[in-house]
């Protein structure tokens, strides 16, 4: 697959019908929130995807199609390696949906906005009505410290 200069081998292609499963091309799309339109010119080679559409693929894939997948045969980890710890992307990769959308949001603020973020989580850490197991808590607040660096680090 040739797409302006890019080489895209068939392996995404195979990805996302793999991903689509026995849905028809258009069902999948609409499963995935994207525009028919956009899914057949990603399957022609015509449009590379971006993370985002990948994002909304892999939500949506059968066969256990995952977004790392994804981005590897776009070519969006290549060279991120020597920038990005791989566990970090493991880690960002494998967010839950609240952990996901938690991070959408971060990103849109400024830095007062996301002082004010860190501030009220922590305070929400303090409180046992809110608080996991110590270990559990320890855990997930790394998580979300390294999560945000490495976001901020996209941007």
């Amino acid at each position: 697959m040739c797409l302006g200069g890019l080489n895209l081998n068939n392996k995404l292609k195979d990805l996302i019908k793999s991903a689509q499963g026995d849905r028809s091309q258009n069902e999948f799309a609409l499963h995935a929130n994207i525009s028919s339109a956009a899914l057949t010119r990603i399957l022609k080679g015509e449009r590379k995807p971006d993370p985002d559409t990948l994002r909304k693929i892999a939500e949506k894939a059968y066969n256990g199609i995952t977004y790392k997948e994804l981005l590897l045969a776009t070519g969006y980890l290549d060279g991120i390696d020597d920038v990005i710890d791989k566990d970090i992307i493991e880690q960002y990769i494998k967010v839950d949906k609240y952990e996901k959308e938690l991070l959408r949001f971060y990103s849109m603020l400024n830095d007062n906005g996301k002082v004010k973020v860190i501030e009220y989580i922590s305070d929400l850490i303090e409180t046992n009505k809110y608080k996991k197991g110590d270990n559990e808590d320890r855990h997930n607040t790394n998580n979300f410290y390294q999560n945000t660096e490495l976001l901020e680090k996209a941007i």
